[in-house]
């Protein structure tokens, strides 16, 4: 557990320095989150851009994927704007899990990568905004669009193709014996499928749980539960895969 808050230590090296705003409606109630964290979440809240956004410069009408992630503890949540603009975000994403959690010494450490997906990108500023309920820290992209531009949109059209995976748990860590939640999530509506030491995981296994959504609940967790896992997001036209890696620490006591 302390090499991994040491990574993280380094990731927020400039947390000062990328500070931001963020959109409150999507986000925690600082209040409720007094009432749930353990008293070592609220000594030890940190946040930092591990992969940060580039500047880019693309062809009129290219498809653009800008990617960061973000870590800290608690995990962080992401937002994706555009000239300020609010274009994707999940919202209340470790609630859940801190509510299975509430009595005992979770850790809630770790890494959420983030991808947006733009089909005919326009010239401006495009931000990654990461929110763990007490910091607040941001990636910029300025992307610049050769080319005489023509009518479109943004966001790429979702109709008659593959789910994309946008959101995922590149890595996290959390403390023997309790509920961890490995984040996956897509563009669309799909169906959605685990797998762990090449076996698929059934929603009936007992400690696990496999959200609407895309995310893995693993309940009561041991250290055999260490080691690398794959989501898959599926529709009729394709499929998508991330990976993620779960990191089993001991209680901070």
């Amino acid at each position: 557990m302390k090499i991994f808050l040491a990574i993280l230590t380094l990731v927020a090296g400039h947390v000062a320095a990328q500070k931001a705003k963020i959109n409150e409606p999507l986000w925690w109630n600082p209040k409720m989150l007094e009432k749930l964290d353990n008293d070592w979440i609220k000594n030890n809240h940190i946040i930092g851009v591990a992969v940060p956004l580039e500047n880019k410069t693309v062809a009129v009408e290219e498809k653009m994927v800008l990617h960061c992630e973000i870590g800290g503890t608690p995990t962080p949540i992401i937002q994706w704007t555009y000239n300020g603009r609010l274009l994707q975000a999940d919202g209340y994403i470790n609630m859940e899990e801190k509510l299975l959690n509430r009595g005992l010494e979770p850790t809630e450490t770790g890494v959420l990568a983030s991808s947006l997906h733009v089909g005919c990108p326009k010239s401006g500023v495009f931000k990654c905004v990461g929110y763990n309920g007490y910091d607040v820290i941001e990636s910029t992209a300025e992307i610049t669009v050769e080319g005489q531009l023509k009518p479109c949109h943004i966001n790429t059209d979702i109709i008659d193709s593959a789910p994309i995976i946008t959101t995922w748990t590149e890595s996290r860590a959390e403390n023997f014996g309790n509920t961890a939640t490995l984040i996956c999530r897509s563009d669309r509506p799909s169906v959605w499928t685990w797998t762990f030491e090449d076996r698929e995981i059934t929603n009936q296994e007992g400690r696990y749980q496999i959200k609407k959504r895309g995310d893995l609940f693993i309940h009561n967790i041991t250290f055999t539960d260490l080691g690398a896992y794959y989501c898959t997001a599926s529709n009729e036209f394709g499929n998508s895969t991330a990976e993620t890696y779960l990191h089993i620490t001991r209680s901070h006591s």
